[in-house]
């Protein structure tokens, strides 16, 4: 396998583990389960323009239950580059109908109060399939270019549903 269809499988697979980390202590608080995940912006991809700002914890926990976006491929898979470009195109044929924009709480060690930006992940009119867009200054100490950074994803009807239900 080449290292043009080895780098963007990598990258997914870092930015998931570090995004969808789990961690299991004694109990299971609201705090392990936000993931540092601390705010969600929903804008009209249309009109750019903010129609709701989440920030209720339990919200925002099952936002992240809602939101956990896998596609199964192996190493050895080829074809992943090829199913991406066909979302890719695919979503051309669409319009664009809302972003989410999520931030998180800042490290410990970085903890200068100011909301990071994590992702945008946006959704389209009459499919199911959603882009989502990690933000470059999630991922500290190496610079990845946009185009590696930027993932494509078959949901379920379910997570439509869910994801549109937030704007009301």
């Amino acid at each position: 396998m080449n290292k043009k269809h080895v780098l963007p499988l990598l990258i997914l697979i870092i930015i998931t583990i570090g995004f969808y980390t789990r961690i299991h202590v004694n109990g299971d608080n609201a705090t392990k389960r936000l993931q540092r995940l601390a705010q969600v912006e929903i804008y009209s991809a249309t009109e750019d323009k903010l129609i709701k700002t989440i920030e209720d914890k339990n919200s925002l926990i099952t936002f992240n239950k809602n939101t956990i976006f896998t596609e199964q491929y192996s190493d050895a898979d080829n074809n992943y580059m090829n199913k991406q470009e066909e979302m890719r195109k695919e979503v051309e044929n669409y319009e664009s109908q809302y972003i989410f924009v999520t931030y998180k709480k800042p490290a410990g060690l970085n903890n200068n109060k100011e909301l990071e930006k994590l992702c945008e992940i946006t959704t389209f009119k009459d499919t199911n399939i959603i882009m989502m867009q990690v933000s470059p200054d999630s991922i500290k100490n190496i610079a990845v270019p946009s185009e590696y950074l930027t993932f494509y994803f078959k949901v379920s009807n379910k997570v439509t549903a869910y994801l549109n239900s937030l704007v009301k």
